[in-house]
């Protein structure tokens, strides 16, 4: 688990999604989030074991 909160704009961007669109995918999910406020590592694990952890790409192998 990650030890560190992330912005909104931070987790959207490691799905390739847009902020709104993490926004609705956590209200159908039935997760929360604050307003304003950085999303603490619990709520960043919540997200990830709900939608399944953003795969990153490995631009360094061939």
């Amino acid at each position: 688990m990650d030890n560190f909160a992330k912005t909104r704009k931070e987790l959207a961007a490691e799905y390739g999604i847009d902020t709104k669109t993490l926004q609705r995918w956590c209200e159908k999910g039935g997760i929360l989030l604050e307003k304003r406020e950085r999303i603490k590592p619990k709520m960043v694990a919540q997200i990830y074991e709900k939608f399944g952890r953003p795969i990153t790409p490995d631009y360094g192998s061939k």
